[in-house]
């Protein structure tokens, strides 16, 4: 009896020792991987964020990715300030590439709607616009992104704006032309045909 319980006495000192010694040495400890840091992204990440945001990511992904591959640098009020005062030049707003092209995009495109010349008037309005945009260009415009003050009531070429991000506006030119109506090339080309097959 008395042998079994040293046994047990001395299996619980091997126990508390083994703990014990653990905790005097954290090195021997399993990392936490789940430790988060605040970084700030130095360029466009897909899946993550846009350049100069302001991120919280796993430590393991932001020291052995992100900040080696100089895709971000860590959060501090230095770097913040860096990028606060990068996003004004001359009073304006710097666009990033994806926001770059969709405005050379659309200050490049023209959209053409077709209406009836009725004495009594016709007007144009956003959603005109809108669909126009969608069939023409494949460009999904909402209504609320198209800035027109009052509906298009005249035949001819028309700038309208388009909202496509905070403080950022881009002209878009509109065609309005008479239902039916042929360009003008395409009719002198239609009447030198008709010459030439009377000749």
């Amino acid at each position: 009896m008395s042998c079994c319980w040293f046994r047990r006495f001395l299996w619980c000192s091997q126990v508390r020792s083994l703990a014990t010694r653990q905790e005097s040495r954290p090195w021997k400890q399993k990392p936490n991987r789940d430790v988060k840091i605040s970084v700030i992204l130095a360029e466009d990440v897909v899946g993550l964020g846009r350049r100069g945001e302001e991120m919280e990511v796993k430590r393991g992904f932001a020291r052995n990715y992100l900040i080696p591959g100089k895709k971000a640098v860590y959060y501090t009020e230095h770097n913040k300030k860096l990028f606060e005062e990068e996003k004004i030049v001359d009073g304006s707003q710097v666009l990033d590439s994806v926001t770059q092209k969709l405005v050379d995009y659309i200050s490049k495109s023209v959209v053409k709607i077709e209406r009836r010349d009725d004495p009594r008037g016709w007007a144009l309005f956003r959603q005109h616009i809108s669909m126009a945009c969608r069939k023409q260009l494949r460009l999904h415009v909402p209504l609320d992104k198209v800035r027109l003050e009052k509906p298009l009531s005249s035949f001819g070429i028309h700038e309208v704006m388009i909202k496509v991000g905070n403080n950022i506006d881009t002209p878009i030119r509109v065609e309005v032309t008479p239902q039916g109506s042929r360009p003008a090339a395409s009719q002198s080309a239609t009447q030198h045909t008709t010459a030439d097959k009377a000749a």
